[in-house]
């Protein structure tokens, strides 16, 4: 899932996105995110990898705020790139 996105992603960040594909958008990143940080943290718990309490706690602060963000998006006031800049990028891989 993760390359389609993306794909799908960077095919839209210089096109206009309507309301309706921006909320789809989010619902597809907010599924994205949830798999694979439930994915991610499992396999920290089965290995007992260290430092994976401090680590699963900084993916529920990410959905908290991926969350908080998605709610305020306004379609007419708001780009992908915008909502996307406003995203937290460490755990991303995102330079800010």
């Amino acid at each position: 899932m993760r390359f389609s996105l993306v794909d799908e992603l960077e095919g839209r960040v210089n096109k206009p996105v309507d309301g309706q594909e921006l909320d789809q958008l989010v619902v597809k990143l907010r599924a994205y995110f949830g798999a694979h940080f439930e994915n991610e943290e499992a396999f920290m718990r089965q290995t007992k990898y260290p430092g994976a309490e401090s680590h699963i706690a900084a993916h529920q602060e990410f959905l908290w705020y991926f969350r908080a963000l998605a709610a305020q998006v306004d379609p007419n006031r708001h780009s992908l790139p915008q909502f996307a800049h406003h995203l937290p990028g460490e755990h991303l891989g995102i330079g800010k």
